[in-house]
């Protein structure tokens, strides 16, 4: 599906990009449908992707669905930043869940390069069993916030990447941000509860085709 703008991730432009269902979002589309949970870096599929929440998530609810929407101005910023797209998971469930609780994430891609991903109340699992962060396409450099940890994607978290580029360094004002060590070229901030979930209001404008 289109982006709208040119993105730079690790080095490559791309203009294009996949969802899966599964959580995550791949510049390789080849890999849409794989639903393992492995740390990074790892050299098997998918590779080239940005892994919001990882795993083997269900969208089958009558009110869940994926939905993208691109912005030419990005409305969860006070301006100065310009266009970018948000991919929304919408009232997902872990695969042997099929009851519930039922959760939304989403992430916001700037065309500046960062990366902001939010997560929503209802997730059971709280990142036990799946994979959050960045890895480019041939595995040998990733970035990864939290694998299969307990607690560690909670309700009101929001992760944002800075791309080394990037002369914006946060991801929306104003930044309140708690700094984490670089773990490659990325910068990467964690802020919890801070920027809230504000990106959604946005979301339900446009189901994304998968």
């Amino acid at each position: 599906m289109p982006l709208g703008f040119d993105f730079n991730f690790y080095g490559n432009i791309f203009n294009q990009i996949g969802m899966s269902t599964n959580g995550f979002l791949s510049f390789n589309d080849d890999n849409l449908q794989d639903s393992g949970t492995s740390c990074l870096p790892d050299v098997n599929s998918p590779n080239d992707a940005i892994f919001v929440l990882y795993g083997d998530l269900d969208i089958q609810s009558p009110d869940s669905g994926t939905f993208r929407q691109t912005f030419t101005e990005c409305p969860n910023t006070s301006g100065g930043i310009g266009p970018c797209t948000i991919f929304m998971w919408k009232d997902a469930n872990h695969f042997t869940d099929n009851e519930g609780p039922f959760f939304s994430l989403e992430v916001i891609l700037y065309d500046n390069g960062n990366i902001l991903m939010q997560y929503g109340p209802g997730n059971p699992e709280e990142g036990n069993d799946s994979t959050t962060g960045i890895e480019n396409d041939d595995a040998t450099i990733a970035l990864e916030y939290a694998c299969s940890e307990e607690n560690s994607i909670t309700a009101g978290l929001a992760v944002c990447y800075i791309h080394p580029d990037s002369l914006k360094q946060d991801c929306m004002p104003p930044p309140v941000t708690r700094a984490v060590p670089t773990l490659s070229e990325w910068g990467l901030i964690a802020m919890a509860g801070i920027l809230g979930l504000v990106g959604f209001m946005v979301l339900r404008r446009r189901k994304a085709a998968v």
